[in-house]
């Protein structure tokens, strides 16, 4: 339990740092009429879920796959996008 307690505070020493990635990939990608927020809370929420996932492979790591997790987000908001309603 200790473990999962430094990779909770982990990642919320890296939200700052992951809302602008999603920032930047959101623009990057033109979907910029998705609320920046939204897509953030959700890459928090399934890194949260998967913490226990998550394995050290050296500095920066983290932050690897927190993008992952990132890119996953963009990708199924993209998908949900292009899907008609």
């Amino acid at each position: 339990m200790e473990l999962l307690a430094v990779r909770v505070d982990e990642l919320r020493a890296a939200a700052g740092r992951i809302r602008a990635l999603v920032a930047r990939r959101l623009q990057a990608k033109f979907v910029l009429h998705v609320e920046i927020d939204d897509a953030y809370q959700e890459t928090l929420s399934r890194a949260f879920s998967a913490l226990e996932h998550f394995e050290w492979r050296g500095e920066g790591s983290f932050l690897r796959w927190l993008g992952g997790i990132a890119d996953n987000v963009i990708a199924d908001i993209e998908g949900a996008l292009e899907t008609p309603a």
